[in-house]
């Protein structure tokens, strides 16, 4: 029984920490866009620029500062929105950044990945019909739909962690 408890002490650590993990990103990268509402000044001045000239052209080489792959304000607050589930939110910021769906963050991932990575496939079906492309790569040479792969065997983890958790409560009782 001693290994069935340290392993269940052990997922139920790294369950803690992941939430912990969750609850930092969010103060440090999420609340301060939010709170703000909208990026900086020179950010938002050239993204948009690039949207305007999107919507016009419909030429994704003017989607430039959302393809490179680097971080900033606006990739961030994509990862947030994912992250937690606020698909709403999501959806209107694809539609007020229409070059959204191609962006790449410094580690090469982007929405699609995100959205794959925490499962969420009402975002990954709108990313792909938004122009999305599914066979990127990150810098790791993963693709976005390899991401849910490994999501899936973490919850897998989780619910062996919840059904043990479950049967020590009713022994208990």
């Amino acid at each position: 029984m001693a290994t069935k408890e340290g392993t269940v002490g052990g997922l139920q650590d790294m369950a803690l920490l992941r939430k912990a993990l969750l609850v930092f990103l969010f103060v440090a990268i999420a609340a301060p866009v939010l709170s703000e509402g909208e990026p900086a000044d020179t950010e938002e001045t050239e993204y948009e620029a690039e949207d305007a000239a999107y919507e016009e052209t419909g030429d994704e080489d003017s989607c430039e500062p959302w393809k490179q792959m680097a971080d900033s304000e606006y990739k961030s607050s994509m990862w947030s929105m994912i992250s937690m589930g606020d698909d709403q939110a999501m959806q209107k910021f694809l539609e007020e950044h229409p070059c959204a769906p191609i962006a790449r963050a410094a580690d090469g991932r982007g929405p699609l990945f995100w959205a794959y990575e925490f499962d969420r496939p009402y975002l990954v079906n709108l990313l792909k019909s938004l122009g999305a492309d599914p066979d990127a790569t990150d810098l790791g040479g993963m693709k976005p739909s390899e991401m849910y792969v490994e999501r899936e065997e973490e919850e897998v983890y989780e619910e062996e962690y919840e059904e043990e958790e479950e049967s020590q409560y009713n022994e208990e009782l």
